[in-house]
């Protein structure tokens, strides 16, 4: 009996490529990539307003933070700043480009 050789035979096999996502994969994808999209923008305009100082800079009262919830909660619902979307065609493109480049 002969003894096969798991390296040899790895090398002389065809290289295995992962499957093209399907139009059903990607939908699946692209409500979670606008929710994380939208999350990143809300976080992001929390800063700016934390940084403006927008809830007032009474660290006493504690109403601070809610005042800056409040007005990114108001801009993220309006529409946001635009940058929800920017982010999310932006890893779109990138995945993309990086599904070309998989043999």
């Amino acid at each position: 009996m002969s003894k096969v050789n798991p390296i040899a035979a790895a090398r002389t096999e065809a290289p295995v490529t992962p499957p093209s996502p399907t139009k059903a994969a990607k939908g699946a994808v692209a409500p979670k990539l606008k929710k994380a999209a939208q999350e990143f923008e809300a976080m992001f305009v929390r800063q700016i307003l934390t940084a403006a100082k927008v809830g007032g800079h009474d660290k006493q009262n504690g109403y601070d933070g809610m005042a800056v919830d409040a007005v990114a909660g108001a801009i993220t619902k309006g529409g946001g700043l635009g940058l929800a979307r920017e982010i999310e065609e932006a890893i779109r493109q990138a995945a993309d480009t990086r599904a070309k480049k998989v043999p």
